[in-house]
């Protein structure tokens, strides 16, 4: 198996072999082929760019994400508390949605409601 390397971001093409049979051969390869004065150094700048905004743009959507999370969380606490009142029934629910709640929190601001006495199921 052939292995070409793009001009854009030397990242190896495998299978390349089948890739020009499938596109009919090595003359109709060359014939969709363009002659550019564009310097090699520059496609790649441009590559290397585009990668870097992808990069910046994907890190904030996460960004934006967390931040979404951490509210949702925040929220159903906050909900769970003023259903509750001061103790907290010990159920699954109430434990998935205070340990969620504290990942969000620095160990030094914990501060823990009261727990009741478990709720058999």
């Amino acid at each position: 198996m052939l292995s070409a390397r793009m001009t854009t971001d030397e990242e190896p093409v495998f299978g390349s072999d089948n890739l020009v049979k499938s596109i009919g051969g090595i003359n109709a390869v060359l014939a969709k082929c363009q002659n550019s004065d564009i310097p090699v150094e520059k496609v790649r700048e441009e590559a290397d760019e585009r990668r870097k905004q992808s990069i910046r743009s994907q890190q904030i959507r996460e960004m934006e994400r967390a931040e979404m999370n951490r509210q949702e969380t925040v929220a159903d606490y906050e909900h769970m508390l003023q259903q509750c009142g001061e103790i907290i029934p010990v159920t699954y629910d109430n434990l998935r949605i205070v340990m969620r709640y504290l990942r969000t929190q620095k160990w030094g601001t914990w501060g823990l409601p009261l727990c009741g006495p478990p709720i058999r199921l």
